[in-house]
């Protein structure tokens, strides 16, 4: 290995000390492009950084391979051509393909030669990736296409000549346009060729511009000199062309030059056929002419409108002059849009004139001019037909000043008086030589706080009016220089002192021969307040404009182009500020989606505002970002903009799609968890995990196998498939080579089954294949380092799964290997539960046997023998004669009958015969008649007497527990009543035991009872158990008790 390691050394020139060999290496080492050294049979012994991080090996790994690994196509064939190839011309140069790690193919350009190290020659290459340039080429040719696409397609002839030598630019411009007429035709569309008399353009190209037009031609030579003044651009410039039937065409032409070093080489230029537009116009040209000679001259207004919608279609100068309308505002729009009649009916009393079919002449009527001025006019009209449309030409004579002047003179004072009055500025009249308030109005009185008998007979200097002296005396002689004052600023003062600032303007008048001034005041001091405001908001909008982190601009609404921009959308965008004011949003192509653009501007347009709407834009670098754009309507410079801000959320997005994946998986860990706890079955829990899992991308097939009890095979518990469900079983010696990582505890990954380490066999492969598997992983199942089986995803594609896929059935294999050994202690408490139970019901069965066997045994034996044994004695004391024997005799006999009843009852007790020969309700009476005896308290029995017998076990176990119930209350409870109800129903028997006693805490008193302390609870309840019933008892401290049981009447036994 170190002799490998100094092979660099060891080849690199300059050994003679010049220059150390350790740079050679390290050069090597971190050259951009990647170099390989490899021996003749292609086994490699050196690789730069770039080599490893070009392929995604490691540098000790590719050590370990050869050509073949890494090229993609390999024969032994094409690598002895390419050491013949070096070997002959030194050098080799050729474009291949490399294989990664991860087994993507990426093209390279080669550049290999033959160097000898001590004697070994070995093959040195440097390669280089190219798969960049791959992608431009292959965009070059698409849009080569599409130009060639556009050319043909266009309605446009469209040419291109070039000029070898070049044109010099320096020549005088006669020369160049002479030299312009001998350009030689390298490109143009099919139009171009068929305007030069050709259908081919084929047999155009290389000819020369002089060839195609013939001689030269004013026209010709006209484009050519505006051409070069325009420095060698034209634009839309016309020419015409004489064809040999004496027609005369028309055309648009455009063309642009390629200089290059002050030489013309190249022209390219389009040109149009407008001749049918051009004698169209012309036509059209001549008629208006002639309606223009009579319509405009006109001295009255005239207007040409439509009779269904009165849309105005022209107008004279004259209306121009009456309405105060600009020709554009008007052109277009309805008389009533504009608002023109001043009466609502004014046009349908002309219209219902007009179809009478005479005309209308004197017709008055009022009109509305733009300034919303009302004038009196008197209207002639008639109807005609323009291009197919009737239309109404209608003339006006203003009549409006002939009535204003017959109302002026009544008119005038009363006008003055009233708007003086009530004019909401300060107006006041004032004697011209000393200033006395002569009138005031009632806004002088409300500004300035003096009333009206206050104010009038003092001067303004008084009134101490004004704050500043000087202004007065700048406004006095302002007035006397020019004789009035216009809107001049001043300040003033109340009579509360507060000052307030007004525009005043003032001119002379004559009241009642004597020479006064009217003076007009308009507050503005709010005004001026507000524009204080608006002048600080204006300074805080622009440092918040310019400070804010998030991007904003300022854009034309009509066209997008940016008008200012901030700091952060420099940022963000990646475009200067120089780079983008003064362009469109589309020149630079920040909308990734045109329709976004047009909602944002459509609902800017209905609404004003667009707030937080989701879109996609383009940064400068081309990357595509997420953002939340918001936008208002604002006005610059009388031009209608908007202010867009936008909230760059690319990295929230993806934030947003990280937690909705995490989500997404604690969504399935979630389903899994509710089925291990919701389900008693392994397959219900497979089949929970194994859907989540088979719903991964690319996922073909997913099953979970489970180790049998002896190891030696693996059994399948689930599966899901899109194509075959695969073997049931897996012989673990057939596959050790596959499972051993499992048995390990570890992962099992193949990312392509015909090249993994695990080296399948070709049975394995097939196997494999049968489900439609490329590459898998399995992820063992063990709780506590015992192996219990495996989770097997499959994909049907090579490298199908990802890293996050792994972890999602780690996390699932984990609960699922718990829920598996979970079941499995189940079912072996099951097993033993079971067991326990057959050995409880047995246990019980006996011992009622044995009570029934004892009882049997004390009835008719033993008491038989005491029966016998008292009335041997009965008789002895007959014939006894000494008091003494007789008394002993009479003591025995007492003790025998004691004994005899002693064993009566426990026989009783035992087994009363009772319950075998005549059921339960009978031995419950004989139970609750013998409890009765001995207790303080009443105890009833509700019963079917007709109730017909129950099964056996039934019968024994309410009997048994209403034994222990009665015993409980008799030691317990202190009751007054105490009730048995038995019920029978078509399924099952409920007998109840209810009590009136002192009660009892059952929780407690159970707690005990587990606890060994308190046997009768569980006697009854494991009773009751047996037999498939269950047992409830119920109490309330103070309220006594009620024992239930609920024993079923079919398949009562609890089976084992």
């Amino acid at each position: 290995m170190s002799r490998t390691r100094n092979h660099v050394a060891e080849a690199s020139p300059g050994t003679s000390g010049e220059v150390d060999p350790g740079l050679y290496r390290a050069a090597l080492d971190h050259a951009a492009e990647a170099v390989f050294w490899a021996r003749t049979d292609g086994q490699f012994v050196y690789v730069n950084h770039a080599a490893c991080q070009s392929l995604g090996y490691s540098h000790d790994e590719l050590l370990g391979m050869s050509v073949a690994d890494i090229h993609h196509g390999h024969t032994d064939e094409g690598w002895s051509s390419i050491r013949q190839i070096i070997r002959r011309d030194g050098l080799i140069a050729a474009e291949a393909a490399h294989r990664r790690k991860d087994g993507s193919i990426f093209p390279v350009e080669l550049r290999g030669s033959m160097i000898d190290c001590d004697g070994e020659p070995l093959v040195c290459a440097f390669a280089r990736d190219i798969t960049d340039r791959h992608r431009i080429t292959a965009e070059l040719d698409r849009s080569t296409l599409r130009y060639r696409s556009f050319v043909e397609q266009s309605r446009d002839a469209i040419f291109c000549y070039e000029y070898d030598p070049p044109i010099s630019t320096s020549l005088p411009a006669e020369e160049q346009i002479a030299a312009l007429h001998h350009g030689i035709l390298v490109e143009c569309n099919t139009i171009a060729a068929q305007s030069y008399g050709s259908t081919s353009v084929d047999e155009v190209i290389g000819r020369s511009l002089q060839e195609l037009f013939g001689v030269r031609s004013r026209d010709v030579d006209g484009l050519f000199r505006a051409f070069v003044e325009g420095g060698y651009e034209i634009t839309d410039g016309a020419s015409s062309q004489i064809l040999p039937d004496g027609s005369v065409r028309h055309f648009l032409n455009n063309g642009v030059a390629e200089v290059v070093d002050g030489g013309i080489i190249r022209v390219w230029g389009t040109y149009r056929d407008v001749t049918d537009q051009k004698l169209a116009e012309d036509a059209l040209r001549s008629s208006e002419n002639r309606f223009s000679a009579a319509f405009y001259a006109n001295p009255d207004p005239m207007t040409m409108s439509t009779l269904a919608d009165g849309r105005l279609l022209v107008v004279n100068e004259a209306f121009l002059r009456a309405t105060g309308f600009t020709r554009d505002e008007v052109i277009g729009e309805t008389v009533t849009s504009l608002r023109i009649w001043a009466e609502p009916r004014g046009r349908d009393r002309l219209l219902q004139q007009l179809q009478k079919g005479s005309g209308v002449a004197h017709l008055d009527a009022r009109i509305r001019m733009k300034s919303g001025e009302v004038r009196f006019g008197r209207l002639t009209a008639s109807t005609l037909l323009v291009d197919g449309e009737s239309c109404i030409l209608m003339i006006m004579k203003d009549l409006t000043d002939l009535r204003k002047a017959v109302q002026a003179r009544e008119q005038s004072e009363a006008r003055f008086a009233t708007a003086f009055r009530s004019s909401p500025h300060l107006l006041a009249i004032t004697s011209l030589d000393q200033g006395v308030l002569i009138d005031i109005n009632e806004g002088f009185e409300r500004v300035s706080g003096y009333s009206r008998s206050e104010a009038l007979g003092r001067s303004t200097v008084d009134l101490n009016l004004w704050v500043d002296p000087n202004i007065r005396s700048t406004f006095a002689e302002a007035l006397r220089e020019s004789g009035r004052v216009q809107n001049m600023e001043v300040e003033l003062r109340t009579s509360s002192g507060d000052v307030r600032t007004g525009l005043i303007s003032a001119e002379p008048i004559e009241v009642e021969g004597k020479q006064c001034i009217i003076s007009l005041l308009q507050d503005i001091t709010e005004r001026k307040h507000v524009e204080d405001a608006l002048r600080r908001s204006e300074e805080k909008f622009s440092k918040a404009f310019h400070s804010t982190p998030h991007l904003v601009a300022i854009t034309s609404l009509e066209t997008g182009t940016f008008i200012d921009i901030n700091e952060g959308f420099e940022r963000v965008s990646g475009y200067s500020r120089a780079e983008v004011v003064g362009r469109r949003t589309d020149e630079l192509n920040m909308w990734v989606d045109p329709l976004q653009r047009s909602l944002f501007v459509d609902t800017l347009r209905k609404t004003g505002r667009v707030h937080e709407m989701e879109v996609e834009w383009q940064v400068r670098s081309g990357e595509r970002r997420g953002g939340l754009i918001s936008g208002e309507l604002i006005e610059v410079d009388g031009r209608e903009c908007v202010l867009t801000i936008v909230q760059d959320i690319t990295e929230r997005k993806k934030s947003q799609d990280a937690l909705k994946a995490y989500a997404a998986r604690l969504k399935t860990l979630r389903d899994v968890d509710t089925a291990i706890v919701a389900s008693d079955s392994i397959d219900a829990i497979v089949t929970v995990a194994t859907a989540h899992l088979f719903e991964l991308p690319g996922c073909s097939y997913v099953a979970c196998f489970e180790y049998e009890s002896d190891g030696q095979r693996m059994r399948r518990v689930g599966v899901r498939s899109r194509t075959s469900d695969g073997p049931e079983f897996l012989d673990v010696d057939d596959h050790v080579s596959v499972l051993r990582p499992l048995l390990n505890g570890e992962l099992v990954l193949v990312n392509d089954i015909e090249d993994s380490p695990l080296q399948f066999s070709q049975a394995q492969i097939e196997l494999v294949r049968e489900v439609g598997v490329d590459s898998f992983f399995m992820v063992p199942l063990a709780v506590n380092e015992q192996r219990l089986g495996a989770l097997v995803v499959a994909f049907a594609t090579n490298n199908g799964f990802a890293e996050d896929h792994v972890e999602l059935a780690r996390e699932i294999a984990s609960p699922l290997a718990v829920a598996i050994e979970k079941m499995r202690l189940q079912e072996d408490l099951r097993r033993s539960n079971r067991r326990l139970t057959s050995l409880s019901r047995k246990l019980v069965e006996a011992q009622e046997l044995e009570r029934r066997n004892l009882a049997h045994e004390l009835h008719d034996h033993i008491g038989q023998m005491l029966t016998a044994a008292k009335i041997s004695l009965q008789e002895a004391r007959e014939i006894a004669v000494q008091d003494k024997v007789a008394a002993a005799l009479d003591e025995h006999i007492e003790i025998v009958g004691e004994t005899l009843e002693q064993i009566r009852s426990l026989s009783l007790e035992l087994r009363p015969s009772l319950l075998d020969d005549f059921g339960l309700v009978p031995a419950l009476k004989w139970l609750i008649g013998r409890q009765s005896a001995e207790a303080a308290y009443q105890i009833t029995l509700a019963a079917d007497l007709s109730m017909p017998r129950l099964p056996n076990e039934v019968e024994v176990t309410c009997f048994r527990v209403a034994q222990e119930a009665l015993a409980n209350v008799a030691r317990h409870a202190s009751p007054g009543i105490v009730q048995l109800e038995i019920e029978r129903r078509p399924d099952r028997v409920v007998f109840a035991i209810i009590d009136d006693g002192v009660g009892f805490d059952v929780e407690a008193a159970m707690a005990r009872a587990s606890s060994g302390n308190s046997l009768g609870l569980l006697s009854m309840s494991e009773r009751a158990r047996l037999v498939g019933g269950v047992l409830h008892i119920n109490s309330v401290v103070g309220k006594g008790t009620t024992v239930e049981v609920e024993l079923p009447l079919l398949s009562s036994i609890v089976e084992p």
